[in-house]
């Protein structure tokens, strides 16, 4: 995204997912505040490679909810809110469980219910599952997690 840019849109369309309890989009496809060659870096999640530092740094883990802005969280319920009570990782199990077909309501849940039962062999099959390149990863072809096979934290 742009330095500087207008956050009102986002904040308003992630009230509206809120209030609607509709698939977790992105804006994406038609932001103009995203930079050139911004779709393609999103695309890859390439995006994401600078949060590797926080994680080295200990601000982050590698598995665990993705983190909120302040003004999501201000639009959060009560129990919305357990969700911060762990630390945030660069991916977790709404990743991998359908990441923008899943509601608000289902993100909610899931990240909870890894909170209730987060292991180590439960990072370990979430980090497999998002892992990159042909033959590494858990597979999601026919089957998959995309035709309603979700990946459960127990």
């Amino acid at each position: 995204m742009k330095a500087g840019a207008e956050t009102t849109i986002h904040e308003k369309h992630f009230q509206r997912l809120i209030a609607t309890d509709g698939p977790m989009t992105k804006l994406d496809q038609h932001d103009r505040r995203v930079i050139f060659g911004g779709r393609i870096i999103r695309t890859f999640g390439l995006d994401e490679l600078p949060q590797i530092f926080n994680v080295t740094r200990g601000e982050m883990s590698l598995v665990g909810p993705r983190p909120c802005t302040p003004p999501e969280f201000e639009h959060y319920e009560p129990h919305h809110k357990q969700r911060v009570n762990m630390a945030p990782g660069l991916t977790g199990l709404w990743q991998v469980n359908g990441k923008n077909k899943t509601t608000f309501s289902e993100m909610i849940e899931m990240d909870l219910s890894y909170g209730r039962n987060m292991c180590l062999s439960l990072d370990l099959v979430i980090v497999m599952t998002r892992a990159p390149g042909p033959g590494v990863g858990i597979p999601r072809g026919k089957g998959g997690r995309e035709n309603g096979n979700r990946l459960s934290a127990f």
